[in-house]
């Protein structure tokens, strides 16, 4: 009766019908950033949410930027490969054309060539040039990232009940940030970036030159016998990437190019972007009083009540120390009854004719 009563009815609420969360999301970020580079020029320069948010629009994630490494000026043309690449040869014939090397930048053109990076010679091959150099160095571009603010916007719906629900409250999202110590800040849906690292219990420093992946995490877990106004989201927050045990593929990073023309000549911009990929994952339940469950849950119960006495029968006759006088006691030799018996009526016959 107490696992009925306390953990199937009252802790499981086993006298409520649930429904799983319906939700979508929207982002938006905000902030500026002065850095000695920018995607218009090799020329110190701002940096808007247009610049540092690539692409605008993901579904239920958002990727901000916080380091990058600019090639400008990329054309289709011939030059040499970099000497990263390990592509060295001694002759033309070491440089077969029209094919191309695991970790090379391009397609040989045949050619052997001096390289502008060392004194070996390496094979030419057909790409956009001059070649990204990939190495990081200094301190990151957008060294003011740490302070951009991110706006999550959700919205749900328990479609069996009808009930739909908002993290956006009657506050003032000008001036809110989420604080999740504070109890009414802490349902604020406008989050600093670096207080988001901070509750992963990392350092914005130690992410943000090579990147990282959070996961923002929205938990709806609503009581509808109570009124929906106390259906409120918590947030909590998890870094994804956090593999301490190598350096290889660390962070997060992808390029993407700005291209335009010069003279009818096409050329691009290469960004090698790294920064924080926000992925956000809504979950959510809701449950309300109705009797269906109720009485299922009850009626189980005593169907286990029942296998209980069985259970106890098992353990008393067969494997409890005293199973032999318990089954002495439980069960009756029919002889012995039916002599009890004769014994019984041969007194009540005596007992009558000494009445009479």
């Amino acid at each position: 009766m107490i696992y009925i009563g306390i953990f199937v009815l009252v802790y499981n609420k086993g006298y409520q019908e649930f429904d799983d969360v319906l939700a979508s999301v929207s982002t938006k970020v905000k902030g500026y950033s002065f850095a000695n580079k920018t995607i218009a020029g090799d020329f110190p320069g701002i940096w808007d949410v247009a610049d540092y948010t690539v692409p605008p629009q993901e579904n239920n994630a958002i990727f901000v930027t916080t380091n990058a490494i600019l090639t400008y000026d990329q054309e289709q043309t011939k030059c040499p490969e970099a000497v990263s690449a390990k592509d060295f040869c001694n002759n033309d014939e070491d440089c077969a054309p029209m094919t191309t090397k695991a970790g090379g930048n391009g397609v040989r053109t045949g050619k052997c060539v001096n390289s502008s990076q060392s004194e070996n010679k390496v094979c030419e091959i057909y790409s956009w040039c001059p070649l990204e150099n990939d190495t990081l160095t200094g301190t990151p571009l957008l060294t003011s990232a740490e302070n951009f603010t991110l706006f999550v916007k959700n919205n749900i719906l328990f479609p069996k009940f009808g009930v739909s629900r908002s993290n956006i409250l009657d506050s003032d999202l000008k001036r809110c940030r989420f604080n999740a110590s504070d109890p009414t800040l802490k349902f604020c849906p406008i989050f600093v970036l670096n207080d988001i690292v901070q509750f992963t219990s990392n350092h914005f420093d130690d992410l943000n030159k090579m990147g990282a992946s959070i996961q923002i995490q929205i938990t709806w877990d609503c009581n509808l016998d109570f009124d929906e106004s106390a259906c409120l989201p918590k947030y909590n927050f998890k870094r994804l990437d956090n593999n301490r045990t190598t350096n290889v593929s660390e962070g997060y990073n992808f390029r993407y190019a700005h291209y335009y023309k010069v003279e009818n000549v096409t050329k691009r911009t290469l960004i090698k972007a790294y920064g924080i990929q926000f992925d956000i994952v809504v979950q959510g339940r809701a449950g309300k009083f109705y009797i269906i469950p109720l009485m299922l849950n009850i009626g189980s119960g005593l169907a286990l009540l029942t296998l209980s006495s069985i259970v106890c029968d098992i353990i008393m006759l067969h494997i409890h120390k005293l199973r032999q006088f318990y089954r002495d006691k439980k069960y009756q030799n029919v002889e012995e009854a039916c002599q009890l018996l004769k014994n019984q009526e041969k007194n009540d016959v005596q007992d009558y004719g000494a009445t009479t």
